[in-house]
C-alpha cells in the first residue's frame, strides 16, 4: 500500500497518476482523516474504508494479486496467521485442499468461479478480514495540532502566542478563505469538506477517458458483494 499512500508524503504519492504495475487514470489521496470519511475512491464508488482497500488488491494495474492468492499467504506464513486467528478469533478456515481452494483466482477466472458457492464464502471472509485489518490501521491515520488547529484554539482563548501559529500571510489567506473568496461554502468543518461531490469542468486528463465521476458508479455500489448492506 506504501507504494502509493507513502507515509513521509502524507501517506499519498505526490503525482499526478499513481502508478502501481501500470499507470492508472486518477492519483491516490491520502490517508489522513480517512475515517471521517462515508464515500471512498474519488467518485464515491465504495462505501466503508475496509471495503475501499479490497479494490488494490486485486486491480490489474495496481497489484494484480487476488483473494485467493492472499488466503494462502496468510496460511503459508506462521506468525500472520497467528496475528489473524488471534483477531478474529480463530476462525481462519482449512484451505489446504489444493482442488477445492486452487492457488490463486477471484470472481471472473474460472479457478474462482468453479469453486463451491460455500467454499468461495470462506475466501471472501478473509480476503474481508484482511481488509478490515488495513481499515484498522488507517483509521489511527488522524491529523491533530496544525499550526491552523493553534491558531484556532488561540484565538478562541485570546492566546496571542498560539495566534502567531500561522504567519500573517497565512492568516490574509484565511480572511478571503472564509470571507470574499467564499472558500468555505464548500470547504468547512475539521476537514474542510462538504464531503459532496462536485462536477468542477474536468472531463477528462490529457487523453485518457471520459472521466464521468459519480454518476457512473450509483448502481455499481448497490450490487457491490462487499457494500455496507454485504453480508461481510
Amino acid at each position: 500500500c506504501a507504494t502509493c499512500h507513502a507515509p513521509d508524503k502524507g501517506f499519498g504519492d505526490n503525482k499526478p497518476l499513481s502508478k502501481g504495475l501500470d499507470t492508472l487514470l486518477r492519483h491516490a489521496p491520502a490517508l489522513y482523516n480517512t475515517a471521517y470519511n462515508r464515500w471512498f475512491y474519488w467518485d464515491g464508488r465504495i462505501d466503508s474504508l475496509w471495503a475501499q482497500a479490497l479494490g488494490p488488491i486485486e486491480a490489474v494495474k495496481e497489484m494484480a494479486f487476488s483473494r485467493l492468492e492472499l488466503a494462502h499467504f496468510i496460511n503459508k506464513n506462521k506468525d500472520i496467521k497467528d496475528a489473524y486467528k488471534a483477531i478474529f478469533d480463530d476462525k481462519f478456515p482449512d484451505i489446504s485442499d489444493s482442488k477445492r481452494f486452487p492457488d490463486k483466482g477471484m470472481p471472473g477466472v474460472d479457478a474462482f468461479d468453479s469453486m463451491e458457492e460455500a467454499d468461495q464464502k470462506l475466501i471472501n471472509r478473509v480476503f474481508a478480514n484482511v481488509a478490515k485489518s488495513i481499515a484498522a490501521y488507517e483509521r489511527k491515520l488522524i491529523s491533530k495540532d496544525s499550526p491552523f488547529d493553534t491558531f484556532v484554539e488561540g484565538w478562541k482563548k485570546s492566546d496571542k502566542k498560539k495566534l502567531g501559529a500561522m504567519t500573517e500571510s497565512a492568516q490574509r489567506g484565511l480572511r478571503l478563505f472564509i470571507g470574499k473568496a467564499r472558500c468555505i461554502l464548500c470547504h468547512f468543518g475539521p476537514n474542510f469538506t462538504n464531503r459532496e461531490f462536485h462536477n468542477i469542468g474536468l472531463d477528462r486528463i490529457g487523453s485518457a477517458p471520459l472521466d464521468q465521476g459519480r454518476f457512473k458508479v450509483i448502481d455499481s455500489i448497490k450490487k457491490h458483494p462487499f457494500n455496507g448492506m454485504s453480508e461481510y
